[in-house]
């Protein structure tokens, strides 16, 4: 049961006995740094003989839906991607995001982490740094994200429902 109220000429949803829709989450961009070297001290790529940097592009894959796929930043080690359109985000599920090196025949993954769609409304689930247990790289993908209200109830309806 939902009930509205006025307070100082704003309107405000209180959820009594239910849970207020959640935001949703629109991704903008991601901030990508990879370390110099893949493990063991491999580079990530060869270019004229010598190592290079990778070629990265990031893919963002909601749970049961297709993946989205950005970038690539060419011969980077620290690459910003401000996505072409924004990236809604479903209210519920995991979202896998995924580093790669883009490379002529085989991509190298660079590291991958999962997220719960809802968890990204806190700044601190949008900072994902990792530290490779064997050898101390570090690796690091900050999310950009808008968060936008959820959609409103049809008119002359509390909460879409006919109370």
């Amino acid at each position: 049961m939902r009930v509205c109220m006025l307070v100082a000429g704003a309107s405000v949803l209180v959820a009594l006995g239910a849970q207020a829709a959640p935001a949703q989450i629109t991704v903008t961009g991601l901030h990508i740094r990879v370390p110099a070297h893949k493990g063991g001290g491999v580079p990530w790529d060869l270019g004229h003989g010598t190592a290079a940097a990778p070629d990265i592009y990031a893919c963002i894959e909601p749970e049961g839906q297709a993946p989205a796929c950005f970038g690539p930043c060419p011969d980077s080690y620290a690459c910003v991607l401000e996505l072409p359109t924004s990236m809604v985000l479903p209210a519920e599920g995991t979202v896998r995001f995924r580093v790669m090196d883009a490379d002529i025949a085989e991509h190298d993954r660079i590291f991958s982490a999962d997220r719960r769609a809802a968890d990204l409304a806190d700044p601190a689930a949008r900072r994902i740094d990792r530290r490779d247990p064997a050898d101390g790289r570090r690796f690091s993908l900050h999310i950009q994200t808008v968060e936008s209200p959820p959609p409103a109830p049809p008119a002359g309806t509390l909460d879409g429902a006919g109370r």
